[in-house]
């Protein structure tokens, strides 16, 4: 697994890939500041080595060992102040950048065992550079369909791509987070969409004859396709209630209840 190689000092990947990789993949890093001649920096060193079970933690983190006379060091803390200039300095980081953990000073085993299973905890579940390229793929098809307004296409593609989103849930990866937010953005503008044509049910003796006609093909069509879509049940709920309330809309549905969807 990447998370293991680039834990290992000596494969340590420069800043800018650590973090594009934890960006990439939503592996949350530990970024772990010391200098020469720090004895705590040397316990905390040695307390990594001789626990187990943090050794083994530590696998499911990228980890950033950054000497703070560095430029490396310099560019990280712009972003990541301290309370102060003591080392070691601990920090724990969500892929999205989010900050889940920023420590100056020496920390006992127990402590930061608790520290860094805490940090994983919180810090979302990793997905490998395939899935996250899958997710990508999906979240521009459906950005495309939003741009051009065919929210009721997007819908159903998402609805059938459901092994895709699995991989985007509890995951802070960037093409994840991009993917969950879309798909917020399109059921909202969906549930807008059907409030329009709802309000249009409501104002049928306004119509004209033609707008009738055109209000009942777009109604229809947006029932029959949207029947049994998860996300769209409660706004398509309240479109068919008002629906059936019109006689000639509630004839056309039963005319059409049997097409193939």
């Amino acid at each position: 697994m990447a998370a293991t190689l680039v834990a290992q000092e000596e494969q340590q990947s420069s800043l800018e890939e650590l973090i594009a990789f934890s960006s990439e993949t939503g592996f949350p890093i530990i970024a772990i500041a010391s200098g020469d001649n720090c004895p705590a920096c040397q316990k905390l060193k040695q307390t990594i080595q001789n626990d187990a079970e943090i050794k083994r933690t530590l696998e499911k983190f990228l980890i950033l060992h950054l000497d703070v006379e560095s430029k490396e060091y310099a560019q990280w803390i712009r972003q990541h102040p301290t309370a102060g200039k003591e080392i070691p300095q601990l920090f724990i980081v969500r892929s999205d950048s989010k900050e889940l953990f920023n420590r100056i000073g020496s920390m006992e085993a127990d402590e930061l065992r608790k520290t860094i299973l805490t940090g994983i905890a919180s810090a979302g579940r990793p997905i490998s550079e395939e899935d996250s390229a899958t997710i990508a793929r999906l979240a521009e098809e459906l950005l495309s369909l939003q741009e051009n307004e065919k929210l009721i296409e997007a819908i159903e593609l998402a609805s059938k791509s459901t092994s895709t989103l699995r991989l985007a849930v509890n995951s802070y990866a960037a093409s994840a987070v991009k993917l969950r937010n879309l798909l917020s953005e399109i059921q909202g503008d969906l549930n807008s969409l059907l409030q329009k044509q709802q309000d249009a049910l409501e104002r049928w003796s306004e119509l004209s004859s033609e707008a009738k006609a055109n209000q009942i093909a777009n109604t229809v069509e947006t029932i029959r396709r949207l029947e049994g879509v998860k996300v769209a049940a409660n706004s398509l709920s309240k479109l068919k209630s008002s629906a059936q309330s019109i006689p000639e809309v509630r004839t056309a549905l039963a005319d059409n209840a049997d097409l193939p969807r």
